[in-house]
């Protein structure tokens, strides 16, 4: 992943391994190389965006679906910087 900017799941199939696997070798490793904390910026873009679809659970006490996965999210980037993507919050409240 980090050597041929491959996402999760590729190299899931690459390596013929599962996807949890695969996620928790990548968090290791981004661990080790990159900082605890972004550097400060002097710029910060915040932008809502939707991605994939909803997931929909039935709430048994009162029959109507509602919202498991919220598609909507949040992400934190370093505009004036090199850092790009600081970070991504699922909702648009968090």
């Amino acid at each position: 992943m980090a050597d041929q900017d491959r996402k999760v799941v590729q190299a899931a199939r690459d390596y013929v391994l599962s996807w949890p696997v695969v996620a928790a070798a990548f968090t290791s490793h981004a661990r080790a190389v990159l900082p605890a904390q972004p550097d400060p910026v002097q710029a910060l873009g915040i932008d809502a965006i939707r991605r994939g679809r909803p997931r929909w659970i039935p709430d048994e006490a009162t029959g109507i679906w509602q919202t498991a996965v919220d598609r909507r999210h949040v992400g934190f980037v370093d505009l004036s910087g090199k850092q790009d993507l600081l970070g991504q919050v699922e909702g648009r409240t968090a």
